[in-house]
């Protein structure tokens, strides 16, 4: 029994079926994009601000904040590339 919200292989064989379900997938995962990198921002605003130790260094407060948000700033570069290979894929 198939419902009209489920996708099947048979709807993405056709481009215009790809093209919907292409956009639908952006949609999914810009919010997410954009969430992630607002997040990776504060983080490291908010621990360059405050993240001054007894003993550092000058700047070492703002190494830091750059090393801990960083893998928050990857995941973001990786979630937009993904979006880009979605793209190139469905083109194909």
């Amino acid at each position: 029994m198939e419902t009209s919200n489920q996708w099947t292989p048979e709807m993405l064989r056709t481009p215009e079926g790809r093209a919907i379900h292409l956009q639908q997938r952006r949609a999914q995962i810009q919010p997410i994009v954009d969430d992630l990198r607002r997040l990776a921002r504060e983080l490291k605003a908010d621990l360059s601000e405050d993240g001054r130790l007894y003993g550092d260094l000058p700047f070492q407060d703002r190494v830091r904040a750059w090393r801990t948000a960083r893998p928050l700033f990857e995941a973001v570069d990786a979630l937009e590339e993904a979006l880009a290979q979605l793209v190139t894929g469905s083109k194909r």
